[in-house]
């Protein structure tokens, strides 16, 4: 990919679903700086670890499922969905917003780029109305609090947080795999 880009035939490098391992791994050793890392991020699998470290050396992190896989996902698999928590429901009506709308508010507040994913044209104007409010910093950490760290759509995570060291940008440590 390196040589493509020294021959003009891409600008940049971006990645999909490459977890702080992988990620900091590449960083270390590529000549060509990773513009993006696409990866499954939202309020219940917040990646605060992987974001904060991507944000931190510019890399542009984007969420591929910013709304925690939709109702798709809670018809198919039983997994609870973010679009229906209380906490979200709450705020959105506080906004006069929807709970989606929220959802992808609260992604764009930390810094992460979003492409909530619909074939309803209803829905993708609502998708683009979320520049008109902002949360609060309670509302933000409100939202935060209900990450489970649980993959709704990529692999889970192997294994738990590790503890300290210059590269743990989150309270509860940095896990590599995520």
């Amino acid at each position: 990919m390196e040589a493509l880009v020294d021959e003009g035939k891409c600008r940049s490098i971006g990645v999909s679903n490459y977890p702080l391992l992988l990620i900091h791994d590449l960083v270390a050793q590529a000549r060509v700086p990773v513009s993006c890392n696409q990866i499954e991020v939202h309020a219940y699998y917040a990646r605060e670890s992987l974001v904060n470290y991507c944000l931190s050396r510019d890399i542009c992190v984007t969420a591929h499922t910013p709304l925690g896989g939709g109702v798709v996902n809670n018809q198919t698999w039983d997994t609870p969905i973010p679009l229906k928590d209380p906490v979200i429901v709450r705020i959105a009506a506080a906004h006069k917003k929807s709970a989606a709308q929220v959802l992808l508010r609260y992604l764009l507040q930390r810094g992460i780029v979003i492409l909530p994913k619909s074939i309803k044209p209803e829905r993708m104007k609502e998708n683009l109305d979320v520049l008109d409010f902002n949360l609060s910093e309670e509302e933000m950490k409100e939202i935060l609090a209900l990450d489970k760290y649980v993959s709704y759509k990529t692999n889970p995570n192997p294994l738990g947080a590790f503890l300290g060291g210059p590269d743990a940008f989150s309270a509860d440590g940095t896990d590599i795999f995520d």
